[in-house]
């Protein structure tokens, strides 16, 4: 375990296969110090033994070590994405719930977030990534991982946001409507998105929704 352990280190992928086996141990100080390890390689080797540890355990609290391992891998990616996507229809809220926050972590920081003084500058975000993540926890078929979607949707770059959030507008869960539509909205203001969309809303009459349609309308004027 050790010498796995420094080959992690220079994450060197031979030790990948050692740690997975690792991983599955009954030893509990033995699986975590795998888990930590190959999240240190962060290779799309390494991803795949974290998550199909994911996918093996009933435990849910197991599963959320693990994904939250997935999210602090070293150069995570697309691999990582992918993997944590996997599980945003996971029975267990907890889990969901990780997976979420651990994708958001690879995507990083909004775009709109202001820097603190005496703090470094804000990384900007993978706008591919998080056009990504918001495609997948769109089709979520929970109402949870849906909302993240929704709530991150007014910050992406992609002009394509704006369609993922008019199909969330008819979602059968009201605060997920009501989030689609205020992050149209914002789009409409910062971001010079089309306000048709809102004026249907609008018309629409749904009182969880007007409200923010008509701020978004408000700020571009009659159409």
């Amino acid at each position: 375990m050790r010498a796995a352990e420094l080959l992690a280190g220079r994450r060197d992928e031979r030790a990948v296969d050692v740690l997975g086996a690792c991983l599955r141990t009954d030893d509990e100080n033995v699986a975590l110090r795998a888990r930590d390890a190959l999240a240190r390689i962060g290779s799309p080797s390494a991803i795949r033994e974290l998550a199909g540890r994911a996918e093996e355990t009933t435990a849910p609290h197991d599963r959320v070590a693990l994904l939250e391992a997935i999210g602090k891998a070293r150069g995570a990616g697309i691999e990582a994405l992918d993997a944590l996507a996997a599980r945003f229809s996971d029975d267990e809220e907890i889990v969901r719930t990780a997976a979420v926050e651990a994708a958001l972590t690879i995507v990083g920081e909004r775009a709109d977030t202001k820097p603190v003084r005496g703090e470094p500058k804000p990384k900007a975000p993978d706008q591919a990534l998080a056009l990504r993540f918001c495609e997948t926890a769109a089709k979520s078929r929970y109402a949870d991982v849906r909302l993240a979607s929704a709530t991150r949707l007014d910050d992406l770059a992609d002009p394509s946001a704006e369609g993922l959030l008019v199909g969330l507008f008819g979602d059968r869960n009201v605060e997920v409507r009501a989030r689609a539509v205020l992050s149209y909205a914002e789009r409409v203001e910062k971001k010079g998105a089309s306000p048709a969309a809102l004026s249907e809303v609008i018309r629409g009459g749904a009182r969880e929704t007007m409200l923010s349609a008509a701020c978004g309308l408000a700020t571009k004027g009659p159409i």
